[in-house]
């Protein structure tokens, strides 16, 4: 289907938000059900019809603490000069860096905290900068830290160390580790602020919450209270992925029901073997 014909079918122009668009309400269950004649959608084997004995996942608890700023410092003026009491926060994508700076301090006293509270666990603190990681290593210098300027050598050498249990606590970011790494020996993970990306996040919890965990996940979120915008975009976006997951399975169930054909095997033709295959 070309896409001018499927914007026309199922969605509407997003007037909040010039050139997106967003399905129409009635149009929900006609849509998933056409994504579900071409794809799948699998979060266990129950989703194909098969039992989930061996697969079902221990849990998963997300902890968001809250770290206050202080909001006196760099408070800024008005348009006419006039000082600021207090900083007016902006959590935009380009002046977020600029809050996090302010709080960076606070975060990774909160993060070494939880830490050293368990001493017998392996940890992954989840850091977005190379500020916050310098930070947090002053708080925990028995740390192994992964970052982006070091060689592919000393990468590899350092993450293989986690994985084999060598290193009990890791700091890095979720672009570097964040994908495809095996880390279900490790039950605690901490972030040091988030971004507004929720792959990132997904992606990061998934190293430890996997196929294979033992034990529940414990996920710590530290963020600023002038983070709470990105706290909230990151929660809405992990809403509209689970409706998402939930409206493909219904569609995927109303289409094996709907296509099904049981027919008994009836065969009226013998086998031939070709001329080459006869002994």
């Amino acid at each position: 289907m070309r896409p001018p014909e499927m914007l026309s079918r199922w969605f509407i122009a997003d007037q909040a938000n010039a050139g997106r668009y967003r399905l129409k309400k009635p149009a929900v269950r006609s849509f998933w059900d056409w994504v579900a004649s071409w794809a799948r959608c699998v979060s266990k084997p129950s989703d194909l019809g098969f039992s989930d004995d061996g697969f079902v996942m221990p849990g998963l608890d997300v902890r968001r603490h809250v770290v206050q700023a202080d909001r006196s410092i760099d408070a800024g003026e008005e348009k006419g000069g006039q000082g600021r009491l207090f900083r007016i926060p902006s959590a935009s994508a380009t002046s977020i860096h600029q809050e996090k700076r302010l709080t960076k301090d606070e975060r990774a006293a909160r993060v070494a905290e939880l830490v050293r509270a368990e001493p017998g666990e392996a940890w992954v603190c989840w850091v977005e900068t190379d500020y916050d990681a310098d930070a947090l290593k002053a708080l925990l210098p028995e740390a192994t830290e992964v970052r982006g300027s070091m060689s592919i050598d000393q990468k590899e050498e350092r993450l293989a160390a986690f994985s084999s249990g060598a290193v009990r606590i890791l700091i890095t970011k979720p672009s570097i580790a964040g994908f495809g790494l095996n880390w279900q020996h490790c039950a605690r993970m901490a972030f040091m602020g988030l971004s507004f990306s929720y792959e990132a996040f997904y992606q990061a919890v998934r190293r430890c919450w996997r196929f294979r965990q033992l034990r529940e996940v414990i996920a710590h979120v530290v963020c600023a209270d002038t983070e709470a915008s990105i706290w909230d975009v990151v929660n809405r976006k992990a809403g509209d992925h689970t409706a998402m997951k939930l409206a493909m399975s219904a569609a995927m169930a109303r289409a094996a029901q709907s296509h099904r054909v049981l027919e008994t095997y009836d065969p009226q033709q013998g086998a031939r073997l070709p001329a080459w295959m006869v002994p």
